[in-house]
């Protein structure tokens, strides 16, 4: 079963959903303002828009015969992995100053993806100019 949260996954199967109607249509020759207006007859509230409408009618023209994403270029998942965020979590600990410029010069990842690991996957923010866990312990 994936790990992935239900309505990621809902999501994705009402994307491939719209998108394998939209095929259909095109097949059967309907332009994009067809489709689209015919969709809003059926569905009122979830439809894609017009741009989307156009840009999978153009692909399956084309002779595009996937209704799924494509590959996506840019940086791996595993920068946000267990095992990364609890690397992350010791240097903050090791030294509660540290500015997150001078973390991601050390560890390579740009500033503002080190950022969102900090507050959402930590949960940390800063207080007085140190890292501090949103979730006060003892500790």
């Amino acid at each position: 079963m994936s790990s992935e949260p239900v309505c990621e996954v809902s999501k994705k199967l009402l994307d491939l959903e719209q998108r394998s109607v939209i095929k259909f249509l095109t097949k059967e020759g309907k332009k994009p303002k067809e489709i689209l207006e015919r969709r809003l007859a059926v569905y009122e509230e979830s439809v894609p828009s017009y741009y989307k409408v156009k840009f999978w009618s153009k692909q399956f023209k084309w002779g595009r015969e996937s209704t799924e994403d494509g590959p996506h270029t840019g940086r791996p998942v595993e920068a946000t992995s267990e095992q990364m965020c609890q690397k992350w979590e010791s240097l903050i600990l090791a030294d509660r100053r540290m500015k997150v410029s001078r973390l991601a010069e050390e560890t390579g990842i740009s500033a503002g993806a080190l950022w969102t690991i900090i507050h959402e996957k930590l949960d940390m923010s800063k207080v007085s100019a140190r890292w501090v866990s949103r979730m006060l312990s003892p500790f």
